[in-house]
């Protein structure tokens, strides 16, 4: 008499094969981690340039002031300046608000990277 129950049959090919499809998703997962943080520390990296640079274009502008240029912008209107350096440029705008009151905005650019 022979028997009807057939010999079971091996698991270790779809252990493998499920074993691998997890360690693909880790790497996978690994390399756009990397990726976020290396473009997480290039943002940081420009932005804390740019702040910089404003600062640079804001430090250059009372460093050179001209009190009789300034003087004749009449109450309200702008005056504007650029510096330009190998990193980027800073745009300056100082605006007359009264007799003895200025408002001095610098906007900066990084071209570098």
């Amino acid at each position: 008499m022979e028997s009807t129950r057939t010999r079971p049959r091996g698991f270790a090919l779809p252990i493998a094969v499920f074993a691998l499809g997890i360690i693909g998703v880790l790497v996978t997962g690994g390399f756009f981690l990397a990726r976020q943080e290396t473009r997480v520390g290039v943002a940081a990296r420009q932005s804390s340039t740019a702040f910089y640079l404003a600062e640079l274009g804001v430090s250059n502008t009372l460093d050179a002031w001209d009190a009789p240029t300034y003087s004749g912008i009449a109450t309200g209107d702008s005056i504007m300046r650029s510096d330009t350096v190998a990193v980027g440029t800073a745009d300056v705008t100082v605006t007359r608000l009264s007799d003895w009151l200025f408002f001095v905005d610098s906007e900066s650019t990084v071209t570098r990277g």
